[in-house]
């Protein structure tokens, strides 16, 4: 029967030579000879093997990118062109829309999260007319970059800062500004 596999020759070269080797029987006459076809694969191999480390690179880059990411001390959040989700830390889940865990996930849109929010009752009890906070969430997160001051009906101040990325995505930073704005308040009075 047919038979293939992968060997290794050494060469005189600085790396050896892989071949895929296939031997076949056929009919010579009245005896059987071997048909033996060698087929050089290096190139394949070593585009792989090229590839393997490349991706390996990648995702321990884009390992230290999350690890990253995740240690600020501030809320994260990468928005796509389509304005989907694409990276975001447990402090933008936590502090920027709490209680809301379930709509903040990779793939929701803006819209999703907010309409998530709104549904949760995030902004009850807050000094506008949630028709009004609501509008302004939206101007903030379109009209960039944005620069704002954020205060939640728990009492929590939040500076936000978002702007478009080169591929018109969005990033946005936020930042808990609470003692700060109690120390103004504390100086004002």
């Amino acid at each position: 029967g047919d038979h293939r596999d992968l060997h290794s020759f050494p060469t005189r070269r600085s790396s050896d030579l892989y071949a895929d080797l296939s031997v076949s029987p056929v009919p010579w006459g009245e005896h059987t000879a071997a048909l033996v076809s060698i087929h050089d694969v290096s190139g394949r191999l070593n585009a792989r093997r090229l590839y393997e480390s490349a991706e390996a690179a990648r995702r321990d880059a884009h390992q230290r990118l999350i690890d990253a990411i995740e240690a600020m001390n501030e809320g994260f959040a990468l928005f796509d062109a389509d304005d989907r989700l694409q990276l975001f830390n447990q402090r933008y889940v936590s502090d920027i829309w709490p209680g809301c865990e379930k709509y903040v996930r990779h793939g929701a849109t803006f819209r999703e999260i907010v309409e998530g929010a709104i549904e949760r009752g995030l902004w009850r009890g807050a000094d506008r007319p949630e028709e009004e906070i609501i509008r302004r969430i939206y101007d903030r997160h379109r009209n960039l970059p944005s620069e704002s001051e954020i205060r939640y009906p728990s009492g929590r101040w939040v500076r936000q800062s978002k702007k478009r990325t080169s591929d018109g995505g969005i990033v946005a930073v936020y930042s808990d500004i609470t003692s700060a704005k109690e120390r103004e308040a504390a100086v004002i009075e």
